[in-house]
């Protein structure tokens, strides 16, 4: 049997795959519910986890002390046991020993855990492009191809050709990356989101590695994660919408002291680098709710009969398709991500959602850009716990 964990900054889900079918959870949005709104640790989460796999191997009718096998998704990077992010409790920040922590709980609630892994949400989400039958890469033939999660964070995934002797055709370890990208580099290649920079002034785009999970710092820019995130299309909606239509911020749910300090940040801030990290402080606090009401709205002027709207609404995302332009180019210019940039699968939840608003074909438009180089597609899995569960899945048939 497996349980199954997907562990992002607004929702939790906890799947299972027992005799070849895949059971879920509903999801839960975290920073939502009174019980974990307030979540002061990990282990709030983990024991949430907890009570939720519980509640569905019960509902199933399965023996919930037979031997299992766990697998997590995780938002963030890996280092000395450790597990890190920025869009977590706030000890995630300082690192967390997940996998000792979540054997420590369910053992507690008495289940028998053989094997608990832990991976990059990015990489769980390659690996299922590439085990799930709906996968973009399922195929003997696939090479080398990235998959790019974009949602509360942005990160990428890795696929290898299968001789490449990668476990799970994914990479994941610290051996996977020496061997593709060189000494370098580490198991953090896929944070592209604390390693990407946009620069205001210049309007272009840095790659910054940094080993060992560590967030690029460059003064006068902005982090791709918080540019092109869920709190980032957010906060780049308030700038392009609130001066000229002040209900947009009441559309967004914020309570009105939020939206008075909004409203006092976009008088007072007039560095953009600055003014936007402090709006995606803002937006994160408030959970995935702001983030899903924004993309509907933005959806929603894509059909608006003031002409206004669709105007400033069209040039957002002219923005955005010249970003993802941009960071794909760059990415391609630097010698060891040039083979996994051939194929390019775009998948979480705010990337799905904006490759698939009314009216902007946004794989089209990005195809024609970049060519015959680099091939765009949108995932068709969408949710995030089937993702999981089928990367592990498939990795653990093929480990035996």
């Amino acid at each position: 049997m497996l349980i199954c964990l997907s562990l992002g900054g607004t929702h939790l889900q906890v799947g299972l795959m027992h005799s070849g079918n895949y059971y879920a959870r509903p999801t839960v949005l975290w920073r939502e519910r009174i019980e974990t709104a307030r979540a002061q640790s990990a282990a709030d989460l983990v024991v949430t986890a907890c009570t939720e796999a519980r509640a569905l191997i019960l509902a199933e009718g399965i023996n919930y002390r037979e031997p299992m096998r766990l697998g997590l998704s995780f938002p963030g990077p890996f280092h000395n046991r450790k597990w890190f992010s920025n869009n977590l409790t706030d000890d995630f920040q300082s690192g967390v020993d997940l996998v000792s922590l979540t054997k420590q709980v369910f053992s507690n609630c008495g289940f028998d855990i053989v094997k608990i892994d832990c991976v990059l949400d990015a990489q769980a989400d390659a690996g299922a492009e590439v085990f799930h039958p709906a996968g973009s890469l399922v195929g003997e033939h696939i090479g080398r191809a990235t998959v790019l999660n974009f949602a509360t964070g942005v990160a990428a995934g890795l696929v290898s050709p299968k001789d490449a002797k990668v476990s799970g055709r994914v990479l994941t370890t610290e051996r996977d990356f020496t061997l593709h990208f060189g000494e370098g580099f580490d198991g953090g290649v896929g944070q592209i989101g604390r390693h990407l920079l946009f620069e205001v002034a210049s309007g272009s785009w840095n790659y910054l590695f940094q080993r060992d999970g560590r967030t690029s710092e460059q003064r006068g820019a902005i982090r791709l994660s918080e540019y092109l995130s869920g709190p980032g299309i957010t906060s780049r909606y308030i700038l392009a919408f609130a001066n000229e239509y002040k209900e947009c911020l009441e559309t967004l749910m914020l309570d009105r002291q939020t939206q008075l300090d909004i409203e006092s940040l976009l008088t007072q801030e007039p560095n953009l680098d600055v003014l936007i990290p402090k709006l995606n402080k803002i937006i994160r606090y408030h959970g995935g709710t702001v983030v899903r009401r924004a993309l509907e709205k933005i959806s929603e002027f894509t059909q608006s009969s003031d002409s206004r709207k669709k105007l400033l609404v069209t040039h957002l995302f002219e923005e955005i398709v010249q970003n993802y332009e941009d960071i794909l180019l760059v990415l391609n210019e630097v010698d060891n991500w040039k083979p996994f940039l051939s194929s390019v699968v775009i998948t979480g939840g705010v990337g799905q959602n904006i490759f698939n608003i009314r009216n902007f074909d946004l794989v089209t438009e990005l195809s024609n850009r970049l060519g015959a180089n680099i091939s765009i597609k949108r995932s068709s899995l969408n949710d995030s716990c089937d993702r999981v569960c089928h990367y592990y899945f498939g990795k653990f048939s093929q480990s035996g």
